[in-house]
């Protein structure tokens, strides 16, 4: 026998001698009690106690080890049982079940006490289960929590508990309650309450090339739910991982590769859960703004993902073309084969580098020609990569190439252009255009040349065309393309143009100039003399010999022009109101005045590079593909002090016969020759800041000062 049995028997005897004492002496004790017929215990007075047995909806068994399931999920630290504790706990009354996430939810209740509401329970039993748990039976088929779940505090304290490893959007139900040293136990108290969703997104938008504004990464949620932890990734490492946070669908979420901390007046705004709360510099207030510790995103080859854990939700393969990619990147595309996020027909996509792989994902290049293609644009400053939909197929034709817009909707898929045209012999023509072409959409019956039949076309790179045609006639010819030509998202070519038929070179003169325009967006006028390729000519300042340029101004691009066209080259185009975004190519309303204002619809607009002209003593020259000057005009602003670029760019030009008098007096001029540097030049003095104001013109077709006049309207785009 143990010591508290000897202690138990001891007291029942004492217990015994006491009443048998009383009885003698015939005396009463107010805490004497008997048992009734009805097996309770009563007082001597009649008057009854507790009970004097177990009651079972309040005791547990002492045969299940004192749990219901046979397990107790929360062990009692003392194993043994009081048999004179026989009042429960209270049941939890106000239980309260909240989502925290889309797979945990937190409890919150006060603690009973050990008897009612009064001292400190033992142990919590807490269960759950996707049905209701109504019964003991529901209670002891649910799941336990074997982790997490508190011991008891005094009664009425605040306590918690988060259980996770749940699945989302699944409604669970909730059952607690509290038991005793004496293995008593409360009535359940139950709660139910469904996990979040789980948030879902696409990438839409990614740009790459940003040298002055901040690369980004643009996502758009799919579903609504909960965000946190969702992590973005480029094929070298993570950009960024989501705070806790919900979305609704079609919420924006912008990645800035800013490096960290970023731009004056950022803030993370999934943690701060607001639109708004950012207002760095290209935060947007209709989207949440993110801030990457890394400061670029890959723009040669890259996969740029967004994952839940191990599960990839959206992937997007990137790729200049070159031939050669890095070990991360080839082993990145062949993780998104192998997931299905990325659709490459390799199997399985090479470890090494392979241009039939790099050829499948979305064309970054901004060279002109690379090993696996020819590009005639690609990725640059202030354009991006751009999504067509949501909905996903995993291939290249989900995205194209268009202007930035970050935190708000993307443009239309445009129309593809032609951008570029070559004879390079007398029954071929070459076509490229400025996206690529979808392959089955290239087909002979889709180009009409006028006098030349095609016989064939061929796609020779992802936006060049080859066509075999009949023997074509010399000069400037036009072509039709048919709206069964298409790109990669189905939307016809915008048009036709023309070819310059054995690759004649065009004739060039300069015609109007104004250097005196606000922030430098000064304007070039330049008429076509005799028909044929632009391509290659280049507009400099201050020239001084064959090799020492001075500035280049600007450089025209493939156009193929005919007599009389007039060509407008924009200086610094970004500080024009108006300005477009590219220069002209296929037509003279490739960016028509009514939503590009600055540019001129009877005229090829041409941008220009980002150096003003300079309005004091300047010499503009003309200079042909082949490197040689065609044409120079000295202009001054009046003064009688010349600049030391002027003068010696005025000796170069006069010695190539462009510019007469071929010298001053004999010599080179100078500001104190005989006539001096200054009153050989063609006056721009009078140039006002309007582009409808005066401007300097030619009138006559000498190459002196004579032909050129300062005192009549601009007539920029139009014939003088």
């Amino acid at each position: 026998m143990n010591c508290r049995a000897s202690l138990i028997v001891a007291s029942v005897l004492l217990a015994s001698l006491s009443l048998s004492a009383c009885a003698a002496d015939g005396t009463s004790s107010s805490t004497a009690e008997q048992t009734n017929e009805d097996g309770k215990k009563t007082s001597k007075d009649g008057g009854s106690t507790e009970p004097a047995k177990d009651d079972a909806s309040t005791r547990i068994p002492e045969s299940d080890g004192g749990s219901d399931s046979g397990t107790d999920p929360n062990p009692d630290p003392d194993s043994g049982t009081d048999p004179g504790d026989t009042t429960a706990p209270a049941k939890i009354a106000d239980l309260v079940v909240t989502a925290e996430s889309h797979t945990s939810v937190k409890l919150a209740w006060t603690a009973p006490g050990d008897d009612g509401n009064v001292g400190q329970a033992t142990a919590y039993e807490l269960r759950y289960a996707k049905t209701a748990i109504t019964t003991d039976a529901d209670f002891t088929a649910a799941t336990a929590v074997t982790s997490g779940v508190p011991t008891p505090l005094a009664a009425g304290s605040a306590q918690t508990t988060t259980i996770s490893g749940l699945d989302p959007e699944t409604t669970y139900y909730f059952a607690i309650r509290a038991r005793d040293a004496a293995k008593n136990v409360g009535a359940l108290a139950t709660a139910n309450v469904a996990t979040k969703a789980r948030a879902t997104f696409v990438i839409t938008e990614i740009a790459t090339a940003n040298a002055t504004k901040l690369d980004f990464l643009e996502l758009v949620a799919t579903k609504a739910g909960w965000a946190a932890d969702l992590e973005i990734k480029q094929a070298s490492g993570s950009l960024y991982k989501l705070g806790g946070f919900e979305v609704a669908q079609g919420d924006i979420l912008v990645v800035h590769a800013s490096g960290t901390p970023g731009p004056s007046g950022w803030k993370q705004e999934d943690t701060a859960q607001s639109k708004t709360a950012s207002t760095a510099t290209g935060a947007s207030a209709t989207a949440f703004d993110v801030y990457s510790a890394q400061t670029s995103i890959t723009s040669t080859d890259n996969l740029l993902t967004i994952v839940d854990g191990t599960k990839t939700l959206d992937a997007v393969a990137l790729s200049e073309r070159s031939g050669t990619a890095s070990t991360a990147a080839m082993t990145a595309f062949a993780a998104a084969m192998t997931d299905g996020s990325w659709n490459f027909s390799a199997a399985p996509v090479k470890g090494t580098n392979d241009c039939q792989t790099q050829a499948e994902a979305v064309a970054v290049s901004t060279a002109s020609g690379t090993t696996c293609g020819k590009f005639a644009t690609g990725i640059a400053a202030g354009k991006s990569i751009n999504r067509k939909d949501l909905v996903d197929t995993n291939g290249r034709a989900d995205f194209y190439i268009a202007a930035e817009t970050p935190g708000a909707a993307n443009t239309p898929v445009p129309a593809p252009k032609l951008v570029g045209s070559g004879a390079p012999n007398a029954t071929q023509v070459d076509l490229v255009f400025d996206q690529e072409l979808a392959a089955t959409s290239v087909t002979a019956a889709g180009f009409v040349i006028t006098g030349a039949s095609v016989t064939a076309a061929t796609l020779t790179g992802p936006n060049t065309v080859s066509l075999t045609t009949a023997t074509l006639p010399s000069g400037v010819l036009t072509i039709d393309i048919a709206a069964s030509v298409t790109n990669l998202q189905g939307v016809p070519v915008a048009s036709g143009g023309t070819i310059c038929a054995a690759a004649t070179e065009a004739k060039l003169t300069v015609t109007e100039i104004n250097p005196n325009l606000p922030g430098g967006s000064d304007l070039i006028e330049l008429q076509v003399v005799e028909g044929g390729k632009l391509t290659g000519f280049e507009v400099h300042a201050n020239p001084t010999s064959p090799t020492a340029g001075g500035t280049l101004l600007a450089k025209l691009p493939g156009i193929c022009a005919s007599a009389g066209d007039i060509v407008v080259v924009h200086i610094t185009p970004a500080n024009a109101t108006g300005s477009a975004p590219e220069s002209e190519s296929s037509t003279k309303t490739d960016y028509p005045k009514a939503a590009y204002s600055a540019n001129y619809d009877n005229a090829w607009d041409v941008l220009g590079g980002a150096t003003g002209v300079s309005n004091e003593s300047n010499v503009i020259a003309l200079r042909a593909p082949s490197g040689a000057y065609v044409e120079a005009i000295a202009f001054t602003n009046g003064g009688a002090t010349t600049s030391t670029a002027y003068k010696n760019s005025l000796t170069f030009v006069q010695g190539l016969g462009l510019w007469t008098p071929a010298s001053c007096g004999g010599a080179a001029c100078t500001d104190t020759s005989t006539p001096k540097a200054s009153q050989i030049g063609a006056s721009w003095k009078a140039c006002t800041t309007s582009i409808t104001g005066i401007s300097a013109r030619r009138i006559g077709t000498s190459n002196d000062a004579s032909a050129w006049a300062n005192d009549l309207p601009s007539t920029f785009g139009a014939a003088n």
